[in-house]
């Protein structure tokens, strides 16, 4: 393939295995840019579904309506639960922090009044106290009590190597949460939410829940990033493919 220039003093020729790799290079690099711009689109629809959801009325959990708990589009709402705690199977979520201090996040599990069913309940965050080997004193009632909290989805741990579950036993100090592991260990079936229990309820510790938070801005100025990168490539193959002509050519 030959392409004239001004004068005739450059041709383009930039050879079969050359055009190739470029042609993967810009493709890959065009395609996260795309990639990056549709996350940006998924984060706003989710950002206004949790508006939406937050906004709706407390909904009201019981024996008669508990089969809801495990729709999906129930993340994220407002609930009410009655039930009790079950502080057997308690435990605690390493390194949490607050105000810069070492701490946990207490975790236990709450038996849905006149059902099956079992919710992990976050009740929030307590001092580490300094020594991991005493584990913190939290007050659990073991009366028939009220609930209310809103539903999150667990958060997926982060590879870690050489950590492949976040705990041996069940209570204690775990690193992360994963459901199935504790409906494993414990033997019991749970939520496949957390439940964030709220400020206002006094069976909880330091609650400052984070807001969810789109970060369109990122994705797209990732986006633009690699489009960037793309046209740099293909201003590159356009300058190595491009020679001069010898005066004899």
């Amino acid at each position: 393939m030959l392409l004239p220039f001004t004068k005739n003093k450059y041709y383009f020729k930039p050879g079969i295995f050359l055009t190739l790799f470029f042609i993967c290079v810009i493709v890959l690099f065009y395609s996260l840019g795309v990639w990056q711009l549709e996350r940006a689109d998924e984060k706003k629809v989710l950002a206004a579904q949790i508006e939406q959801r937050l906004s709706q009325q407390t909904m009201i959990l019981n024996d008669t309506n508990i089969e809801q708990l495990i729709r999906p589009d129930i993340a994220y709402r407002t609930i009410t639960l009655n039930g009790k705690f079950d502080t057997r199977e308690q435990f605690f979520i390493d390194n949490k922090k607050y105000n810069g201090r070492a701490g946990y996040h207490v975790i236990t599990p709450f038996n849905i009044d006149n059902t099956q069913q079992t919710i992990l309940v976050n009740r929030g965050w307590v001092d580490s106290g300094g020594n991991r080997n005493i584990l913190p004193e939290v007050v659990t009632p073991s009366e028939l009590i009220t609930l209310e909290g809103r539903l999150s989805n667990p958060v997926t741990a982060h590879f870690r190597p050489g950590i492949s579950q976040p705990a041996e036993s069940l209570g204690g100090i775990w690193l992360y949460i994963d459901l199935n592991f504790f409906s494993g260990l414990s033997g019991t079936p749970v939520a496949p939410y957390i439940l964030l229990l709220n400020k206002e309820n006094q069976f909880g510790y330091v609650r400052e829940w984070p807001e969810f938070k789109a970060n369109t801005e990122m994705h797209v100025g990732y986006a633009i990033q690699w489009f960037t990168f793309a046209l740099f490539s293909l201003l590159a193959y356009l300058s190595i493919g491009t020679k001069k002509r010898r005066n004899n050519d």
